[in-house]
């Protein structure tokens, strides 16, 4: 009889639901949702101290070297990978992975999906503004910028329409796995 003779107790988040739990630290009613298994035992979210796993904190500046890591691997190996004959389309695999470990190596060995999205665009970039470059580079002098731009437009938009398209998705696909 006791039992129904004591006050509802609500959960300090939701205080629609009632429970029995306390944090056994501060001691505020803490909801099963709420509940942080501790080798203490339970507590509530701010006594628990949860942070991420310091593998998966990633600062901006982490992000800025990444960034400026898989551009430069990724261009080069853009401006490099249409001379390797017959092999070219595994080239462009190879630069994938290339590119992945490149920022992953400049992130310190962070990982996450912010890190995995910035090897793919790296990636994409790299293998579509090398051989753009290449054509701006080698057009004849006598042509004016603007057609020179559009020269390195369409060396830039051909490989995605052809088999060069699913490797380079491919190749992003992988850099970003390496960071996963």
């Amino acid at each position: 009889m006791a039992s129904s003779d004591a006050p509802a107790v609500f959960c300090a988040a939701h205080p629609t639901v009632e429970t029995a739990l306390r944090c056994g630290r501060c001691d505020v009613p803490i909801c099963p949702r709420c509940l942080v298994q501790t080798p203490v035992g339970a507590r509530c979210a701010s006594c628990a101290r949860l942070r991420p796993h310091p593998l998966y904190e990633v600062h901006p500046r982490h992000y800025l070297r990444a960034a400026a890591a898989g551009l430069g691997v990724a261009l080069a190996g853009g401006l490099v990978v249409p001379f390797i004959p017959f092999f070219t389309l595994f080239a462009i695999l190879f630069l994938g992975w290339l590119t992945g470990e490149a920022v992953s190596v400049a992130a310190n060995r962070k990982r996450g999906r912010g890190l995995a999205l910035v090897a793919a665009a790296a990636t994409v970039l790299g293998a579509l503004g090398g051989p753009a470059l290449l054509a701006v580079a080698t057009a004849p002098g006598a042509l004016p910028w603007s057609a020179r731009l559009a020269l390195g437009l369409a060396a830039t938009t051909a490989p995605l329409l052809s088999l060069w398209g699913v490797f380079i998705f491919l190749a992003a696909v992988l850099a970003a796995s390496r960071l996963r």
